[in-house]
């Protein structure tokens, strides 16, 4: 059984505003197309756990001014 997840349901409103541009081109990436409210697209719970593991290495990997 596959599970799937809407991304607001992981993401607060600030993450889904500040990594906009990353998550869809993400989402391409993954073959599925976001929804105009990038927040209501539904993701599996794979795709997810990637996403959340790309965003958590880009935070990693930022600034720590920003």
């Amino acid at each position: 059984m596959q599970v799937f997840v809407h991304l607001d349901e992981l993401l607060t409103p600030a993450l889904l505003q500040r990594h906009q541009r990353h998550i869809v081109d993400f989402l391409e990436m993954e073959g599925i197309t976001p929804e105009a409210e990038v927040g209501r697209t539904k993701v599996s719970e794979r795709a997810a756990k990637e996403l959340l593991a790309e965003l958590a290495h880009d935070l990693d990997q930022a600034p720590e001014d920003q």
